[in-house]
C-alpha cells in the first residue's frame, strides 16, 4: 500500500508496513512503487480518475451561526463584570480538535522560534479607537487565544511591562515553547494556560474581563469559528478590543489550488507524516514537469512546519469580504477598522475622479468588496468591538488646539540627513508602521510636523504641535492640515485619558 492513491485501491496497510515508512525522507526522481501513484490505464502519466478516488472525511463544516442572542452573556458572566469564576472543568475535545491538536503537536507553528520580537500593537493606542474607555485603576489584561508558541505572547508582554498577559492554546508542545521563552526573557507579566478554544472551558477571567483579546490565524482552523469567536466576545470587557486575523479566500487561491490537488492524491486514513513524505514527493516531481502555472516551486521550497499548515491543515476555513463581516457581526460583534487601513482606502489604488468616487460612495461591505478584487489579500485583520463600543471620533479641528494627542508607538521615523560643509540639511522624513515598508511623508508641512514626531514620547495638546509648526514658517491653517494628515496616516492618536496614567 502507498502513500498516495492509486485507482481503485482502497485497502489500508497493515500498521507495520506504515510505520516503516513514519519519517521516511524521498530523494528525487520517482518514487519506488510501494509510495507511486500508479498511472491510468494508457496514460503513463495521467493518475487516477476523480471519480475512482475515495473521498478524505472533512473535519467539520463550514461556520454555523451561534444560536442566541448575539448579544447576550451566559449567566456567570455578566456584561458590565464578566466573572473571573469560570472554572468548569474541562470538556473532552471533539474530534475536529483533537485532529487539530495532533497535527500541532506534531509541526509547532511557527516551524522556528525567533530571538526577535515582533513589532506588535500599542494596546492603549487600540484601546483609545472606541468610543468606551477601560475602567480606571484596574490592571491590562489581555488574552492571546491560541498563542501557539508565544511568538506574539512575548511580544506584547515585553512591550507592555505593566499589563497581565495571558497566552492560550490546546498544543502542550508549543505551550512548553512558550513557557521556555517567557522564562529567558525574564517576563513576571505573561504565562499560559492549557485549553479548548472551542470551548474555553476553564479559562481564568479576570473581572472586568479581557480588555485585549488577539485571535490570529485561529478560529478559522476550528470547527465553529462563529461560536469560537462568540465564546471570546462573552469575555472582552464591554471598552475591550478583540484583534482578528482569518485566511482571506481570493488570496489564498493558489495554495488552495495546491492543497487540492494532494487532497485528491492522496490516500485516506494516513498519519501527517506520512501525508507530508507523500506530498513532498508529489509537489517536487510537479515542480520539475510542466506545471508551471501554479506554485508548485514554492510550495517545493517551505519548510515542513510551513508546508503541512499551507497544505495538510485538516480544519481550516477562508473568508471573503460578506462571509468575514457575517462571521463577526454573527458572533455578536462589531466591525471596527481595518489594522491595515491605508491598504483597504481606494485612494492607494485609483487616481481620483468619478470611478474613485462612484466605488467611495457605495456601501461600505460592497466598497471593501470591488477593494478586495483588487488587493487578493492572503488575510483579513481587522479591530472588533462590542455593538455599543462604537468608533471613537474626534472632536472638529477648531478644537484640536486643546485635545489631547500622542504619537502612535507603533510608528518608527527615518531622518534623511544630508552632511554639508560645516553643516547639515534634512532631505527627507519617512516613516513606516510596524513592520511596513518606509513611506516618505510629503514635502512641507507634514515633513516638519513627522520631523518633531521623531524624538517626541510624551502626550502634548494640539496647541504645541501648531505652536511648533508656526514657529518653523506655517500659518495657523497649514499647522491644522498638517496636524489632519497626521491623524489620517496613523501618526498621531488621541489617547482616552485613563490610557495615560
Amino acid at each position: 500500500m502507498g502513500l498516495a492513491k492509486s485507482a481503485g485501491q482502497e485497502q489500508r496497510a497493515a500498521p507495520e508496513q506504515l510505520g516503516e515508512l513514519h519519517g521516511a525522507r524521498l530523494a528525487g526522481g520517482y518514487p519506488p512503487a510501494q509510495i507511486g501513484v500508479a498511472p491510468a490505464p494508457g496514460n503513463p502519466r495521467s493518475g487516477p480518475s476523480r471519480s475512482s478516488l475515495p473521498r478524505v472525511e472533512r473535519c467539520g463544516t463550514r461556520a454555523a451561526r451561534f444560536e442566541g442572542s448575539a448579544n447576550a452573556f451566559p449567566p456567570r458572566i455578566a456584561r458590565d463584570n464578566p466573572s473571573s469564576e469560570m472554572t468548569q472543568a474541562p470538556a473532552v475535545p471533539a474530534r475536529c480538535t483533537r485532529e487539530v491538536q495532533s497535527f500541532y503537536e506534531a509541526y509547532p507553528y511557527p516551524s522556528e522560534r525567533s530571538p526577535m520580537l515582533r513589532s506588535g500593537f500599542c494596546l492603549r493606542r487600540v484601546l483609545s479607537m472606541g468610543s468606551l474607555s477601560r475602567e480606571p485603576g484596574r490592571t491590562l489584561q489581555v488574552l492571546d487565544a491560541g498563542c501557539g508558541r508565544g511568538v506574539g505572547l512575548v511580544t506584547c508582554a515585553s512591550l507592555h511591562p505593566d499589563a497581565t498577559v495571558l497566552g492560550v492554546d490546546i498544543c502542550e508542545r508549543s505551550l512548553q515553547d512558550a513557557r521556555e521563552e517567557i522564562a529567558r526573557r525574564g517576563l513576571s507579566n505573561a504565562r499560559v494556560q492549557a485549553l479548548d478554544l472551542s470551548t474555553l472551558a476553564g479559562l481564568e477571567v479576570p473581572a472586568g474581563g479581557f480588555d485585549v483579546i488577539y485571535s490570529s490565524g485561529v478560529v478559522h482552523h476550528l470547527e465553529d469559528p462563529m461560536g469560537a469567536l462568540a465564546k471570546l466576545r462573552e469575555v472582552l470587557a464591554p471598552g475591550g478590543v478583540l484583534v482578528i486575523m482569518v485566511y482571506g479566500t481570493i488570496g489564498r487561491l493558489e495554495i488552495k489550488r495546491v492543497a487540492r490537488t494532494l487532497k485528491a492524491w492522496l490516500a485516506p486514513g494516513l498519519t501527517i507524516e506520512e501525508k507530508l513524505e507523500a506530498a513532498r514527493f508529489l509537489v517536487q516531481g510537479l515542480a520539475k514537469g510542466d506545471a508551471d502555472e501554479c506554485p508548485w516551486q514554492a510550495a517545493a521550497s517551505l519548510a515542513d512546519a510551513e508546508f503541512v499548515d499551507r497544505y495538510l491543515h485538516p480544519q481550516e476555513t477562508d473568508y471573503d469580504i460578506p462571509g468575514f463581516f457575517d462571521l463577526i457581526e454573527g458572533a455578536g460583534l462589531a466591525w471596527l477598522q481595518w489594522c491595515n487601513p491605508e491598504a483597504w482606502s481606494l485612494a492607494g489604488h485609483l487616481e481620483s475622479g468619478p470611478l474613485r468616487d462612484s466605488i467611495e460612495a457605495l456601501p461600505l461591505r460592497e466598497r471593501l468588496s470591488a477593494i478586495e478584487q483588487i488587493r487578493a489579500p492572503k488575510n483579513l485583520q481587522a479591530f472588533a468591538v462590542h455593538p455599543e463600543n462604537s468608533a471613537r471620533t474626534l472632536p472638529p479641528p477648531k478644537q484640536w488646539r486643546e485635545t489631547l494627542f500622542a504619537a502612535n508607538p507603533e510608528v518608527h521615523f527615518a531622518v534623511g540627513r544630508r552632511n554639508l560643509w560645516r553643516s547639515s540639511r534634512i532631505e527627507n522624513v519617512a516613516f513606516a508602521k510596524r513592520a511596513a515598508e518606509p513611506v516618505d511623508l510629503e514635502a512641507g508641512c507634514t515633513t516638519e510636523a513627522g520631523l518633531i514626531l521623531s524624538t517626541q514620547n510624551e502626550p502634548f495638546r494640539g496647541a504645541a504641535l501648531i505652536e511648533a509648526l508656526k514657529v518653523a514658517g506655517y500659518d495657523e491653517a497649514q499647522a491644522l492640515e498638517g496636524l489632519r494628515e497626521l491623524l489620517r496616516l496613523e501618526l498621531i492618536y488621541s489617547p482616552h485619558e485613563v490610557e495615560l496614567t
